[in-house]
């Protein structure tokens, strides 16, 4: 079972929209699909998420775990793809991420380069506007409508439930999911494999790194099936 619930298509900005309340019961539909599974048929489940896939995913399965129900549904692990831990974290990284993206796009366009828009001077300087405006935003408007539900929605407080095999997998130059953020939540999971790449970006490894990701897939499948 694969969750990919990244903004995209129709759906794109959705996640930003509705922040505030994401998390509460999005993996609600993760549980309902492994019980939809189990009726029809007596597999093994290996559930990967990708983001915010990966984020619900975690969330479904703690709560398997937690409430001793994980035996029943047959999951025997979690692929952990570029997800996150926090909302709190993510309602500051995730948007000026976005805006850097569509602004280096936008002077490419304008100035017709882009391999080295990153390193200009015009790109710097309104890298900074953006970082400054998206941080005004998060303090005085974005923390205050999530603080709320950051006990119920915080994975860093939940994983430690999960006691099936988890791989993560995550690059050190993803700006939209910080770094720090998977590192912490791979540290307090009892049962992880750890696949830390470089120069990545952000949910892109299955695309990047093809023949390696199946590899290390199937490695990590087979390997749990038979734990």
């Amino acid at each position: 079972m694969l969750f990919d619930a990244r903004g995209h298509g129709q759906s794109e900005g959705s996640l930003f929209w509705k922040l505030w309340r994401y998390g509460i019961d999005e993996y609600k539909d993760i549980i309902g699909a492994i019980v939809h599974i189990n009726k029809h048929n007596n597999l093994h489940i290996i559930v990967g998420g990708i983001c915010s896939g990966a984020f619900n995913a975690a969330h479904a399965i703690a709560y398997l775990e937690k409430n001793n129900l994980l035996a029943r549904s047959r999951v025997k692990g979690l692929i952990f793809d570029s997800g996150w831990g926090s909302i709190l974290k993510i309602i500051t990284t995730a948007p000026i991420a976005g805006i850097k993206k569509r602004l280096a796009s936008a002077l490419s366009f304008v100035y017709g380069t882009k391999k080295n828009m990153p390193h200009s001077h015009i790109y710097k300087l309104c890298s900074r506007l953006a970082d400054h405006v998206c941080m005004l935003g998060d303090r005085v408007c974005a923390q205050l409508l999530v603080a709320p539900y950051d006990h119920v929605t915080n994975l860093s407080d939940k994983i430690h439930h999960i006691t099936s095999p988890i791989l993560f997998i995550h690059s050190y130059d993803d700006t939209y999911a910080n770094f720090d953020d998977a590192v912490e939540l791979a540290t307090l999971a009892p049962n992880k494999e750890c696949w830390w790449l470089e120069q990545s970006y952000h949910a892109k490894h299955h695309l990047k790194h093809r023949d390696t990701y199946k590899e290390k897939l199937a490695a990590f499948i087979d390997a749990a099936i038979q734990s």
